[in-house]
């Protein structure tokens, strides 16, 4: 009991790195599927897949450094970092990808297209 008590600490910065990336992809996986993916049906099946390996990454993550005790900080840590993590990659890093990616997309259309006759 005390050992796991003592690595309370490393196991809650472990928690919240793996709720980080997980928060990461869940946001990857939102803007891919607004840029390529036009078929609801894919949507639904590609989001359930992208869920289910987030909870999945979150349980072992929480098995492998917290012994598998699901405990309130433990929770935490995963839930406020995954909610941290996609509220500022939503708001600042996607709000700029999203800006250079249609600016890339007009110069493209811009120099190939333009003067091509159909």
């Amino acid at each position: 009991m005390l050992f796991t008590s003592q690595i309370q600490p490393a196991t809650f910065f472990y928690l919240s790195l793996v709720g980080f990336c997980t928060g990461g992809l869940f946001v990857l996986m939102n803007g891919l599927i607004k840029i390529f993916v036009k078929n609801k049906i894919f949507t639904q099946i590609f989001k359930f897949f992208v869920y289910l390996f987030v909870f999945f990454a979150c349980f072992f993550a929480n098995l492998v450094f917290n012994f598998g005790e699901f405990r309130l900080f433990s929770i935490m840590a995963l839930g406020l970092s995954f909610f941290i993590s996609t509220f500022f990659i939503s708001k600042f890093i996607a709000r700029f990808a999203l800006e250079w990616y249609n600016r890339a997309k007009v110069k493209i259309y811009e120099r190939f297209w333009r003067n091509k006759k159909i």
